[in-house]
């Protein structure tokens, strides 16, 4: 139970200030405060630095390895409490209900919201390129949960079209993304099939890339056609014989 109020702040902080949809629904009337701390405002950066790393994503407090080596005062920052009902962001109390912290983010001029910024800037950590692609693509595509299966399919047929559309040479997504032995994973590839199916969005120079792709590919689609319709030609009024050879006949 010492989880679920500062659980609910959390996603009154998430879905208000950043519009991000979670799976859980925060309830706004609830008053507990119990547990409820600033908890980034007591913890170093060094701390974060392994809260961050791709390799404990998922992963409670307790089972990241290198929070255990040392002393735990070696963590803090500075000592952080709950006393006067809770404290988020800290030395800032009266955040109950959640929809009370809800109206404070959403005015961005007040102490309250600037000072919660910090935890947008690090739950957005988790969707910038560098740390997403790799995590949702490799997710999704083993298909280890039931909730995933079926991408591989769907990936195939947007696949499908962003080859035709960019002239892409790979005939599947997995030679496209992956090299021969399917080993390392091609994440800018990975990055650009995304931004083109919406997923997230593209810099600038991913953009320039896909738009030149793209006339590329027009480019040799008109080669495509061209030479079709060349083959087409040449074969002028050619007629199938009942043995099965063609035959030419005058025009």
């Amino acid at each position: 139970m010492h989880r679920v109020a500062p659980l609910i702040r959390y996603l009154a902080l998430v879905q208000t200030g950043l519009g991000f949809a979670m799976p859980i629904v925060a309830d706004e009337a609830d008053w507990c405060e119990f547990g409820l701390v600033d908890f980034w405002a007591g913890l170093t950066e060094e701390a974060w630095a392994h809260f961050a790393s791709d390799e404990n994503f998922g992963k409670e407090y307790g089972g990241i390895r290198a929070l255990h080596g040392r002393s735990q005062s070696q963590w803090v920052a500075k000592h952080v409490h709950s006393a006067g009902g809770g404290q988020f962001p800290y030395g800032i109390t009266g955040m109950s209900p959640p929809s009370r912290l809800a109206e404070r983010i959403v005015d961005a001029g007040s102490s309250a919201s600037q000072r919660l910024r910090r935890y947008a800037e690090r739950f957005a950590h988790f969707f910038t390129q560098g740390f997403f692609v790799r995590k949702c693509f490799e997710a999704l595509h083993s298909e280890l949960k039931p909730e995933h299966a079926g991408f591989r399919r769907a990936a195939a047929t947007l696949f499908s079209e962003y080859r035709a559309v960019h002239g892409i040479e790979a005939p599947t997504l997995v030679e496209y993304v992956y090299d021969e032995m399917c080993l390392e994973l091609d994440v800018e590839a990975v990055a650009c099939f995304f931004g083109w199916c919406g997923l997230l969005q593209l810099t600038p120079t991913q953009r320039a890339k896909l738009s030149q792709l793209k006339a590329s590919g027009r480019i040799l689609e008109k080669g495509r056609r061209g030479g079709k319709a060349c083959k087409a030609g040449g074969r002028g009024g050619e007629e199938e014989g009942p043995n099965g050879r063609r035959s030419t006949s005058p025009n």
